[in-house]
């Protein structure tokens, strides 16, 4: 099966068929989530078909998840997935919640479901977001999203496994109503 995102599918119905590159700007959050352990995993494992049921399971676990926070997957990334949260005409702080709930109940359900040494970690950005159709050779389009918010997910790199960490300008929306 192929997955378009719902964020690709509201850009392909506004534009019927695009016949040249076209963009929206919205205001959103991104989550980014890593597998952490994966490498070791994979090379600790004799069992190729095992492996993969148990990282497809676990993929499928951020996926359901996102879409019951009302979150779009819009790409997977190796071992990592990226997931957006935008729309309904909400404001970057509230935006930023529901990624911050988003990351911190997938660790909640990490720490409770999974028997592997497989973990998460996690980096949420929020500001506006670049939504592209780019493309049109062959008639062929990408869906890409773009903006300052991708930088901030590299806050990524911070994160333990376990750990959501989230950039300065999602702290600053989230910090008088979070207890630390």
């Amino acid at each position: 099966w192929s997955l378009l995102s719902d964020t690709a599918m509201r850009r392909l119905e506004t534009v019927n068929t695009p016949r040249e590159p076209n963009m929206e700007v919205m205001p959103g959050a991104v989550v980014f989530c890593d597998i952490s352990g994966f490498t070791k995993f994979i090379e600790a494992s004799n069992n190729a078909e095992e492996s993969t049921v148990i990282i497809n399971k676990l993929l499928s676990l951020v996926v359901r998840l996102a879409y019951h926070c009302e979150g779009d997957v819009l790409k997977f990334a190796g071992d990592a997935v990226l997931v957006l949260f935008s729309g309904g005409g909400e404001d970057h702080a509230a935006l930023a919640f529901r990624a911050v709930a988003f990351g911190m109940k997938l660790q909640e359900i990490m720490e409770n479901y999974n028997t592997t040494e497989l973990e998460m970690h996690l980096g949420v950005g929020v500001g506006n977001v670049s939504s592209l159709h780019v493309g049109g050779l062959a008639n062929r389009w990408e869906h890409v999203v773009a903006g300052p918010v991708l930088a901030q997910i590299r806050c990524v790199d911070l994160a333990l496994a376990g750990q959501v960490c989230v950039s300065f300008e999602v702290f600053q929306h989230i910090e008088q109503h979070v207890e630390f």
